[in-house]
């Protein structure tokens, strides 16, 4: 049973000892940013409790020796947190626990000096969305109850958070297919199944110089290279087409040789083969000039959930990834997000956005801004006014560049802005430009940490200012 803290541990901080005066007062904003953290985790163990309930699965339910965990649930809790606070992979949260006296002391470490990188990456895995999205609503609870934040007046806006693929285009994506099978046919042989798999010949190199030719061909000007563009398409396309009908019969193969280890190969196979189809029929539909819906695209094989959105950036005017929705109070604290696997449109969203926060705080806010891509409509717009008219006293969403002439209108997008710089914050340092989790939970789990460490954060500076 792996335990949810130890009763018994080192003087915190004891690095404390050390007289005020000869340290650096960097050094000792750091150490009092983790103090505060700290003190917010020791005041609330329900938060730590939460995160309880799902690491101690970490454990053998029934084991058959009989001796105690060497880590704590509370020393894993807060290794994941540091790696999104340090903004460090597992390999380097490992190491910097290990060289550094603060975070030590932090984690509550006291039999060793650090956790292994395998056993924080288990402990990131096994907290759930979910957890995360109960873990922000709950420390958001209780600083309303102790009137750190004010929720009566919030700022939403969206964002995209891209998700960790490559740019996609048809030839790439197939060459991704065709590689996927030879890995996986490969592993299985090199596991004793070469028998089975004898028949399956792959030409990877072949596939990938064919990638790599289309791709420089794509805009060419020339006739001739038009040619061989076209040529190395149709050939690409073809070739990933009959890799597809290898996988089929693959996996039939591998399921009728029956063992444990052809089964794994067969589950891991067949995961891809919806995916897998999807791309090569994009690809042969586009090649015979179809357009192709968004909607029925594969941006990746490897994270299919990925969408295609436009925010209309001129920098950027197409993002791969999922929208990210967030309501703000002016204290900077992130009282709610949102997270589909269809992201909606963002000009639906001010009844959901009332609606969750009525639904957490007991009440509507007093008053809401957004931006103008947010504005539902001149109808929907008038409609929600009459719904809200005796609760929301202001709905900042200007519907046209005009609207920022208004003076009051003006004051609204200025408290609106504060959110522009917290979405920047979240994707400097808290790692929200690129999610690198797997598959869409492993995405709203990386959002969730980033969110609820962003949050203990705030409130960690808004404490240490105002001493």
């Amino acid at each position: 049973m792996r335990p949810k803290s130890n009763n018994i541990f080192p003087a915190f901080f004891s690095n404390d000892t050390v007289a005020a005066e000869s340290v650096n007062k960097n050094v000792q904003h750091y150490r009092d940013i983790y103090k505060t953290i700290d003190a917010y985790l020791v005041k609330y163990p329900e938060i730590e409790q939460l995160a309880h309930e799902e690491l101690k699965t970490l454990c053998k339910p029934n084991p058959t020796r009989r001796r105690t965990p060497d880590f704590t649930t509370q020393n894993l809790f807060r290794a994941v947190l540091i790696t999104r606070l340090e903004r460090l992979d597992f390999r380097s949260a490992e190491i910097d626990i290990s060289e550094k006296l603060t975070l030590q002391n932090f984690c509550r470490l006291y039999k060793k000096t650090t956790i292994s990188f395998q056993l924080i990456d288990q402990a990131s895995i096994a907290l759930s969305p979910e957890t995360w999205q109960h873990l922000n609503c709950f420390f958001a609870d209780r600083m309303v109850a102790e009137e750190k934040i004010n929720v009566d007046y919030i700022r939403s806006d969206g964002t995209v958070v891209e998700t960790n693929i490559h740019w996609p285009t048809d030839s790439s994506l197939c060459y991704d297919v065709y590689r996927t099978v030879d890995r996986i046919v490969n592993n299985a042989r090199e596991a004793g199944l070469g028998g089975v798999l004898r028949d399956f010949r792959f030409h990877v190199g072949k596939i990938k110089t064919l990638n790599f030719r289309i791709n420089q061909n794509a805009s060419a000007k020339s006739k001739d290279r038009k040619r061989r563009y076209e040529k190395d398409y149709k050939t690409i396309v073809t070739r990933t087409e009959d890799v597809v009908i290898k996988a089929e019969e693959i996996i039939r193969r591998l399921t009728t040789q029956g063992s444990d280890a052809a089964m794994v190969f067969a589950l891991e196979l067949s995961r891809y083969l919806l995916w897998m189809k999807k791309i090569v029929d994009v690809a042969r539909r586009r090649r015979n000039g179809e357009t192709v819906p968004n909607e029925e695209k594969v941006f990746s094989l490897f994270e299919p959930h990925t969408e295609l959105i436009k925010k209309g950036k001129s920098d950027k005017p197409i993002e791969f990834g999922h929208l990210l929705f967030l309501s703000q109070t002016r204290e900077k604290f992130i009282t709610d997000f949102i997270v589909r696997e269809r992201s909606p449109s963002e000009t639906a969203m001010l009844p959901e956005v009332v609606e969750r926060h009525e639904h957490q705080f007991g009440r509507k806010p007093k008053g809401i801004a957004m931006d103008k891509g947010c504005h539902p409509g001149r109808d929907e717009m008038d409609a929600l006014h009459d719904e809200y008219e005796d609760e929301i006293e202001f709905i900042g969403i200007p519907s046209r560049s005009n609207d920022f002439a208004n003076e009051e209108m003006s004051t609204y997008q200025r408290f609106r802005a504060g959110i522009e710089g917290s979405i920047s914050f979240l994707k400097r340092c808290f790692g929200l430009t690129r999610v690198n989790y797997k598959g869409f939970k492993g995405f709203c789990r990386g959002v969730g940490l980033s969110v609820f460490c962003h949050n203990l954060l705030v409130m960690a500076r808004q404490d240490l200012s105002s001493d």
